[in-house]
């Protein structure tokens, strides 16, 4: 219990925990309505949310999240809560917890086993059947045996920090609690509930990882939205006890547009701030030191942003294996329901596959720099879609080309350079002071490309794009500003 409420607030320093109760104040919690990732820079989150009238959405409290909303007979399951960073999703599983332990909440609840995907990933290469892995957290459940004759609540708070793979697709189903397995089979089997079904499992993340879950196997998404106005007040007085010095606080942070639409002040998580460093071939690739906070940042070969992954090594390798791994998990959640149903037409089916899973596959594709290996991996995938949804396999012996001819598609590569002309169409009719355009027409002043560097350039790409469709580069604005025109 003393794990609970004692916490820290901002950058953690040794001495300087605060009773959580002392200024925990109710937080503005709401269902989400739309499943879609928002891929938007968070403070921008921040700023959206705060200007959504509160009156128009029913509040959450924190110790009502398994309670049925108004309408509904059954609690969920599985309950997925997004939030910014720094908003209070983890104060918020505390003060959950807490309340349960102290008695004051919850009471049907007899076990509450809170984990972190932290703590998770430290145990990515080793085995344990599901009682083993409650055993190597809580020594004290040694005893239990039978969790199904229990309410068990599962908290896994921080699924943005994970680095297990969480293959749901792939991935074995699982049912037995005595019998040893990955700690990642473990996790995908318990959330979409193969594996101990009668437990509830309440996921906290940052929005932009939320979908490394499948839709199906949430049954609620629920949004932390930080502070109301009163509630901010709230928080503040009871952060600084003495008046004249609260209401000074409070007055300032009104005053400051940026200030008062962060709802819990932002600061820098140095367990979730990384580094890539793009390494140039004639520099020594010795790992530079950063710090923020105090606090020594990690340097990592890649990492996603804004959806993409950006790699040490310039090129787009993780990026397309990660694309196809989206596009397949979208491909699989629709499999049934439209590329399985009969009473659907062709056309239909392909329109639905065209909208999501090639959109999903070929996110941000404008600015790649292929190679044939990227070009064939993403090609067999398509194919391999397209097949399915015909409903033939490779024993049938039909040419890719009449896969494509049937379904009415065109390849990967000439879907690629039709985005990618048409995003430089757009460059070039740009107004010259806008950057992408400085950046296409930029030249390098002096010096020259590394050797054992990037052996094909965005430009390079661009040029055989253009040469395919019989345009000479040197009339590329002529005829961009001929498409414009039309």
């Amino acid at each position: 219990m003393q794990k609970f409420r004692r916490v820290f607030e901002g950058i953690a320093k040794a001495g300087q925990s605060t009773d959580l109760n002392d200024f925990y104040t109710e937080l503005f919690i709401t269902e989400r309505v739309s499943g879609e990732v928002n891929k938007e820079h968070e403070v921008r989150l921040i700023e959206t949310a705060s200007r959504k009238p509160a009156k128009e959405e029913t509040p959450i409290k924190c110790e009502d999240i398994f309670k049925p909303l108004p309408g509904q007979d059954q609690p969920s399951r599985t309950i997925m809560t997004t939030g910014v960073a720094g908003i209070g999703k983890t104060i918020l599983t505390h003060k959950f917890t807490l309340d349960w332990a102290e008695g004051k909440a919850n009471h049907d609840i007899h076990f509450m086993l809170p984990f972190t995907f932290r703590e998770l990933n430290l145990l990515k290469e080793k085995e344990f059947s599901l009682m083993e892995l409650l055993h190597h957290f809580f020594i004290q459940t040694k005893g239990i045996r039978r969790y199904d004759r229990f309410q068990v609540v599962f908290i896994l708070d921080g699924l943005d920090e994970c680095r297990l793979p969480l293959d749901f697709q792939n991935n074995p189903i699982w049912t037995d609690v005595t019998k040893s397995t990955s700690v990642d089979i473990l996790l995908t089997n318990l959330i979409r509930g193969d594996l101990l079904p009668s437990a509830r499992i309440w996921i906290t993340t940052r929005p932009a990882a939320a979908n490394q879950i499948p839709a199906e196997c949430v049954d609620m998404v629920t949004e932390v939205r930080g502070f109301t106005d009163p509630q901010k007040e709230e928080y503040f007085r009871k952060r600084f006890r003495e008046e004249p010095l609260a209401s000074k606080i409070i007055s300032h942070i009104k005053t400051s547009r940026s200030l008062h639409i962060i709802r819990m002040g932002l600061t820098v998580n140095t367990i979730k701030t990384e580094v890539v460093c793009q390494w140039s071939a004639n520099i020594p690739s010795t790992p530079p030191t950063f710090t923020a906070a105090g606090e020594q940042l990690s340097v990592v070969p890649s990492f996603r942003y804004l959806g993409s992954i950006l790699s040490e090594d310039n090129t787009i390798d993780n990026e397309v294996q990660n694309r196809i791994k989206q596009a397949s998990a979208a491909f699989g959640r629709l499999r049934r329901r439209v590329f399985q149903n009969k009473n659907l037409h062709l056309r239909t089916k392909v329109c639905v596959y065209q909208a999501i899973c090639i959109t999903t596959l070929l996110y941000s594709c404008e600015a790649w720099v292929t190679y044939s290996r990227h070009i064939r991996a993403l090609e067999q995938f398509h194919i391999r879609c397209l097949q399915r949804i015909l409903g033939i396999t490779w024993r049938d012996r039909v040419p890719h080309s009449e896969v494509l001819s049937k379904t009415n598609c065109r390849s990967i590569e000439a879907t690629i350079t039709q985005h990618q002309l048409r995003w430089l169409g757009h460059v070039v009719r740009m107004p010259s002071n806008r950057l992408p355009r400085r950046v296409l027409y930029g030249q390098l002043h002096h010096g020259r490309r590394s050797a054992g560097g990037q052996k094909k350039r965005y430009k390079d790409q661009l040029k055989t794009a253009l040469k395919t469709c019989k345009v000479r580069p040197e009339a590329l604005e002529e005829v961009a500003a001929d498409v414009n025109s039309n």
